[in-house]
């Protein structure tokens, strides 16, 4: 493969990067607000609420 690096912006690099690194968190099946409203629930252990959380930022919410 021939990478020209004058073709590759540099934001580019750095979200792809950022994204792909991330590991599945298993909540692909609820909804936004799902996520949003869980990711605030006091009621859950801190680590599942860290889970809801990690999961908005990935989906950018």
């Amino acid at each position: 493969y021939n990478i020209y690096l004058s073709d590759i912006t540099l934001p580019n690099i750095m979200l792809s990067k950022k994204r792909t690194a991330r590991p599945d968190t298993g909540l692909q099946g609820y909804s936004d607000q799902e996520i949003h409203d869980k990711a605030r629930d006091k009621s859950l252990p801190p680590q599942e609420r860290r889970r809801y959380q990690t999961e908005e930022k990935i989906r950018g919410l």
